[in-house]
């Protein structure tokens, strides 16, 4: 469950029962070759493999396995629920709250391998130019 949870943080998606893809990048690299070392520790069987998509249709194909449409929509209805709530909150919960929700925005944006909308890197959040 732990090995499921770390795939699902890095952004990985299931192709099939236990096969997970992500695009290539030395940093997705080195987390794979990681989690397989732990696989292979746990008696597991793994392999690591690089493919390349054959052509443009297979690789929009690719790309939308990784759409993180849904994931955002879901982050701006956060954002939405979160402001109602400004007014009534001091400067020490909005600090907190601007920071959970900037979390939240790193998270997607690091699994956000091809954004189909332009990503602001920081959650539209200011807490010290909301007066209370």
């Amino acid at each position: 469950m732990r090995t499921w949870r770390s795939l699902k943080a890095q952004g990985c998606v299931s192709l099939r029962n236990s096969t997970y893809l992500l695009p290539k990048s030395a940093a997705h690299l080195a987390t794979l070759q990681a989690l397989a070392e732990e696989i292979v520790q746990a008696k597991g069987s793994t392999w690591v493999m690089s493919a390349l998509p054959i052509d443009s249709v297979e690789a929009a194909q690719f790309e939308a396995l990784f759409d993180r449409r849904q994931e955002r929509a879901v982050l701006l209805a956060s954002w939405k629920r979160a402001a109602l709530d400004f007014a009534r909150l001091g400067t020490a919960d909005l600090t907190r709250l601007q920071r959970k929700l900037a979390r939240e925005h790193q998270a997607l944006c690091g699994i956000d391998f091809f954004p189909t909308i332009p990503v602001r890197r920081q959650p539209p959040l200011e807490p010290r130019s909301i007066s209370a």
